[in-house]
């Protein structure tokens, strides 16, 4: 154990000291600051109320572009839109990047066996995944802050989702945090698939870009009205569920039966990319 703790040091380390790692963190916040922005234009405003003022004065859900509000909105938008990318860019790299350095043949040198290398590299995923998922949600309620203030609650609204939620502000703070280690543990799926990916005889960039493909391309099924008889088969659909934290009533069973089918695609992910690490060849085609 102790010799894998030192390994898996080493293995964060080197991951941390890569450019590549922190183009998330600076591409999360920009975005952040850009949606803001966007939703503070009169134009913007005045769209939205369109469709959602008659509502919201109906069922006295309280103002729709609260702080919490909108941080519930720009956390969505940018872990998908950018979180996944980056989390898949970084993922990819960790195996097939390794092969094309030929760091692998280099650690190999060395009594450890290829298991105790493939989960140093999957600790290291998750690591940065939760690190960056907390990022924007941290940084999102920040800025949320700063461009609207304290007033208001939290209220969110998704016939879709089936959510329909209005809060205190107290209320709203508690239920927010309550809901980022879930979009952690949702937005996992992402960096798993690019990182088992990557533990094919393939470049790191293939890896990640496969990745990002399965991903828009399931957000494509799930997002759009003409496929909504295949939306409840999608993993956004799954991946969304850090969302009903913001129900009135939290759908608890909802909520177990979503993650216990992410963690199952998970735990899939894994034993597939550790069979493949282990007969995967040191040197890249």
């Amino acid at each position: 154990m102790a010799a894998f703790l030192r390994q898996l040091r080493w293995e964060l380390r080197r991951l941390w000291r890569r450019p590549r790692t922190y183009v998330g963190f600076v591409a999360a916040l920009l975005f952040e600051v850009l949606l803001y922005a966007t939703l503070g234009l009169p134009v913007v405003r005045a769209q939205f109320l369109r469709g959602a003022a008659t509502l919201h004065e109906h069922l006295k859900l309280g103002e729709p572009f609260s702080a919490l509000s909108n941080a519930v909105r720009v956390t969505g938008q940018t872990i998908v839109f950018i979180g996944g990318v980056s989390l898949a860019l970084v993922a990819g790299d960790l195996v097939a990047r390794d092969v094309e350095d030929g760091t692998l043949r280099m650690v190999f040198c060395r009594p450890v066996s290829r298991t105790s290398v493939f989960f140093q590299k999957l600790v290291a995923c998750a690591v940065y995944s939760v690190t960056l998922t907390s990022f924007v949600g941290v940084s999102a309620l920040l800025l949320a802050l700063v461009f609207e203030g304290t007033s208001g609650g939290l209220v969110v609204v998704s016939f879709r989702e089936s959510i329909l939620g209005a809060h205190e502000f107290g209320a709203g703070i508690e239920r927010y945090v309550a809901s980022v280690p879930l979009l952690a543990a949702s937005i996992l799926t992402v960096p798993l698939l690019a990182f088992t990916l990557s533990c094919f005889p393939m470049k790191a960039a293939t890896a990640a870009s496969v990745a990002v493909l399965v991903l828009l391309g399931d957000w494509t099924i799930q997002s759009f009205p003409a496929f909504a008889p295949l939306s409840p088969y999608t993993l956004t659909t799954r991946i969304v569920s850090w969302r009903q934290m913001f129900n009135d009533a939290i759908p608890w069973l909802r909520l177990q039966r979503n993650y216990s089918e992410l963690a199952a695609v998970d735990l899939l992910l894994v034993v597939v990319g550790w069979l493949a690490f282990c007969r995967r060849p040191l040197t890249s085609r």
